[in-house]
């Protein structure tokens, strides 16, 4: 089994490394993104996924509780504040040895997202929080003694921050929890965290159109 405290440190120059760039696009977001209005947006995104709970979710020993994280997005937002948001997630692959163990994860998630842009609704840089429901789906596969598969609905929650890059695109860094995943009885369960970078582009017509029309 590998030390927790050697795996913590080779996973410390990532979220460095992730920070670093954000703030390089927030400070060139400042200087020429275009404001932006309500409407829909889709997204792409790539990080890394975390099991929080790999002894109640891996009968092997976990000799790998993270992995690579894809996700595809599109949602729509109603004004500056509020929107709807549905998310697919392929959170990858987690392995346990003796017994060796495969444990795979997907979830479809449907969140309410709630925007603060800062430090008003003009700005190019907004903060969010995500709450909704994911309903996730688990293969488990141990050569030793077969292949099994759950799925079920439980809650996640989120924040996160993003910057504009042009009238329409963007870039936002986000956190994520998706809670239960799995069932205990079959797959083994547990908590799954993500963080990703995502590309967003907005269709809303630009915010000084709807600052104009609304009177915000």
């Amino acid at each position: 089994m590998q030390n927790p405290t050697k795996k913590s440190q080779r996973r410390r120059p990532r979220y460095v490394a992730s920070v670093l760039a954000f703030a390089l696009l927030i400070v060139c977001g400042f200087a020429f993104a275009e404001p932006r209005g309500p409407g829909p947006y889709f997204g792409l995104g790539l990080g890394q996924s975390t099991m929080k709970d790999a002894n109640t979710a891996l009968l092997g020993t976990p000799t790998a509780d993270t992995d690579t994280a894809v996700k595809i997005f599109g949602g729509y937002m109603f004004n500056p504040y509020l929107g709807l948001e549905l998310d697919y997630v392929n959170f990858g692959t987690f392995m346990g040895s003796s017994p060796r163990e495969e444990w795979s994860a997907t979830g479809l998630d449907f969140s309410v997202v709630v925007v603060l842009p800062f430090p008003d609704i003009y700005s190019n840089f907004s903060l969010f929080g995500k709450f909704g429901a994911n309903a996730w789906s688990v293969d488990d596969n141990l050569p030793a003694f077969g292949f099994v598969s759950a799925s079920g609905t439980d809650a996640s929650y989120g924040f996160g921050a993003e910057v504009g890059l042009s009238r329409n695109a963007g870039l936002n860094l986000q956190w994520e929890r998706f809670t239960n995943v799995g069932d205990p009885n079959v797959t083994g369960r547990s908590d799954l965290d993500l963080i990703t970078l995502n590309f967003v582009y907005h269709f809303g017509e630009p915010r000084e159109r709807y600052r104009r029309r609304y009177r915000y």
